[in-house]
């Protein structure tokens, strides 16, 4: 039994571990701290996915599962000694998760599948062959995805587990690209329209694999609020405003333009196009 001190002791440990993970930008794997009332050996609860088979539809059925990883040697006041070896500590889980996650399913059920499929395949959609510049900007939006993956959230490289927490994912992605992950040489991270651009080829990326697994959800990562690329907005010069009204004053009563400059001040006035 936990006394009133050991459980004020377990509080404690539990900030000083959340406060280290934030120090060392440690956002995976999730655990949680614990202690074993009888021993107050210290133990980290974490999560793991077990494949639990085919359902009737010929789906996949994944469960999570928590599991308690036991500190050796680690008592509820070692605190210090807890905290030097925390990075170790999530290496080990990570390892751990990593194990479980390679067990589950088949090819088919990871990105690197769908990767290699979607940016090897020039004709993606009926006889229709994309440039050779759009397959190599989708393979560098894809491929930097996957990286990213497979060092912070090596879960997510299995394509079943973006249905339940793969907006949420990209958004944590987006977040990093624009304000960890900086270029070296600008110190700068993504900017909106890096961000959009990217966005636009994942969406399409999964879009293209929910036509092509069965039991894949379609639009999973549609209408997401990333910012768009603003739009350009040209205008006339001053010098070239000033060409306009001659032009209209000159030419407004001559039988050559008088028709197309009262169709042309309307444009002006109420920025209609001429295709409208």
């Amino acid at each position: 039994m936990l006394t009133k001190e050991d459980k004020k002791q377990l509080a404690k440990l539990r900030r000083s571990i959340s406060k280290e993970l934030k120090r060392l930008k440690i956002t995976e794997p999730h655990f949680s701290v614990h202690c074993d009332y009888r021993t107050k050996k210290v133990k980290l609860n974490y999560s793991i996915y077990e494949d639990k088979g085919i359902d009737a539809n010929n789906n996949r059925i994944v469960r999570k599962k928590q599991k308690d990883f036991y500190l050796k040697n680690i008592s509820l006041y070692d605190e210090d000694i807890m905290l030097v070896n925390l990075p170790k500590y999530v290496d080990e889980l990570m390892s751990l998760i990593n194990t479980t996650i390679k067990q589950i399913g088949n090819d088919k059920d990871t990105l690197s599948h769908w990767a290699k499929v979607y940016n090897g395949n020039p004709y993606r959609r009926g006889n229709i062959k994309l440039s050779d510049k759009t397959l190599r900007g989708d393979a560098y939006s894809i491929d930097t995805l996957i990286e990213y993956l497979e060092q912070h959230e090596p879960k997510m490289m299995n394509v079943w587990n973006w249905i339940s927490d793969g907006r949420k994912c990209l958004e944590r992605y987006m977040k990093y690209k624009q304000t960890v992950h900086k270029n070296p040489r600008t110190n700068k991270g993504w900017s909106d329209v890096s961000v959009n651009s990217s966005y636009r080829r994942i969406r399409g990326w999964f879009n293209w694999i929910s036509e092509n697994l069965d039991g894949f959800p379609p639009n999973l990562l549609n209408r997401m609020p990333f910012t768009p690329p603003p739009v350009k907005m040209t205008t006339f010069k001053p010098q070239e405003m000033e060409l306009i009204k001659n032009f209209i004053n000159e030419e407004k009563d001559s039988k050559t333009w008088g028709w197309f400059i009262e169709m042309f001040i309307v444009m002006l006035e109420t920025g209609v196009r001429i295709t409208e």
